[in-house]
């Protein structure tokens, strides 16, 4: 088992606190951050998982699933619900760079943050 802490570089200047993630063998898990209503945002991968999932509150998606679910959730009318999936998809993206940095899943996969339009 081990732990290791991920500073945000360029791409995050906005995010001061440092990532933290678990390795237990090949799983593993990224906490990313919590969100303004105090959910805990993590990417993670377990042996019998094909690919990362984001695991955010009582959802548990694949990252196009993710970006899918939260791109629809910023196109609500409220401000609170827009900010929230606005800030869910910078943790996710956080997330995603703490991953390939430390060399968890490939460094071509791409997550896009900007929560306009889903990919």
């Amino acid at each position: 088992m081990s732990c290791n802490t991920f500073a945000p570089e360029a791409g995050y200047p906005q995010h001061r606190d440092r990532v933290s993630f678990l390795r237990i063998g090949r799983n593993w898990s990224i906490l990313a951050g919590y969100d303004m209503r105090g959910y805990a945002i993590r990417l993670q991968q377990c042996t019998d998982e094909r690919e990362p999932m984001v695991r955010a509150g009582c959802k548990y998606l694949t990252l196009k699933e993710a970006r899918k679910h939260w791109v629809s959730a910023g196109r609500n009318d409220t401000i609170s619900r827009r900010r929230t999936a606005a800030q869910v998809l910078m943790l996710i993206g956080l997330a995603v760079e703490a991953a390939k940095y430390n060399g968890l899943i490939d460094g071509k996969v791409r997550f896009n943050t900007t929560p306009r339009k889903a990919s």
